[in-house]
Order: C-alpha cells, then sequence, then structure tokens
C-alpha cells in the first residue's frame, strides 16, 4: 500500500505473460488467482481487457512482452 510505483498512460512497456502470445494480440490483465498482475492475450473470468493496448511482440510461452499504450 506504501509502495510507489511509475504508470505509463501511452507508449510501450515490458510485461511479464503466461502463454503464448502473438504480434497485435488484444491484451488481458490477470486480476485474480496465483497468477495476478501478469498479463496475457486470452480471455477467461479472472482477466480483463486494456482498452487499447496490443502486443507489439510474440512469445512461445510464459516470459515477457512489449505491450503498447494508446
Amino acid at each position: 500500500a506504501k509502495d510507489s510505483v511509475s504508470v505509463i498512460n501511452i507508449g510501450r512497456v515490458w510485461v511479464p505473460v503466461i502463454g503464448a502470445i502473438a504480434w497485435d494480440a488484444d491484451v488481458y490483465l490477470i486480476h485474480t488467482g496465483v497468477n495476478i498482475g501478469k498479463f496475457t492475450s486470452g480471455a477467461s473470468a479472472n482477466q480483463g481487457i486494456i482498452a487499447g493496448a496490443k502486443f507489439r511482440s510474440t512469445t512461445t510461452g510464459d516470459g515477457i512482452a512489449v505491450v503498447e499504450l494508446k
């Protein structure tokens, strides 16, 4: 609660991801469960879409990927 964090609204950022990621896929944030705070390209019950965000790199599994925020 007392940690400071940087916030970015526009631009590209590296994020932790779960699963394979395709270029230009929609970005979803996992908000509950063991992977809370990580990102993915597939929708499910414990995820919310990040409006205007797209993946700008690819992965074949868990790791990090570039997300572009608009």
